[in-house]
């Protein structure tokens, strides 16, 4: 009897724990996906705004407590972890975005990210 309540106890304990770590990564894809949302909008406001338009942004080197990577080419912003990948169509971009500040501007109608 006792063996058995240790085995039930046990497959509770690895059902709890997968529960768990699924919902972290759940959390994490959340996160992730947000703040490229986040940051693509970003590209588009400058692409959509008149010649001048500068803003700053502060990409934090962690999302909570989330270790991560950005960058971007001519046309797409990625974000990713260890486990995702994400990406998005951004506005004809010249310069890189990096954690940081960066300073995007709208410079004779186009983007350009810390140039």
């Amino acid at each position: 009897m006792t063996g058995m309540a240790i085995v039930v106890t046990f497959v509770l304990l690895l059902v709890v724990g997968e529960m768990i770590n699924r919902n972290a990564d759940e959390k994490k894809t959340i996160i992730l996906n947000d703040y490229g949302y986040y940051i693509q909008n970003e590209f588009i406001l400058a692409a959509e705004t008149e010649p001048g338009y500068k803003r700053i942004i502060d990409i934090p080197n962690e999302l909570e407590n989330i270790e991560y990577s950005i960058w971007n080419t001519d046309k797409i912003l990625f974000v990713n972890s260890s486990k995702i990948e994400f990406w998005w169509h951004i506005p004809e971009t010249q310069g890189n975005v990096q954690k940081g500040i960066n300073i995007i501007q709208n410079i004779n109608g186009s983007v350009c990210i810390n140039c």
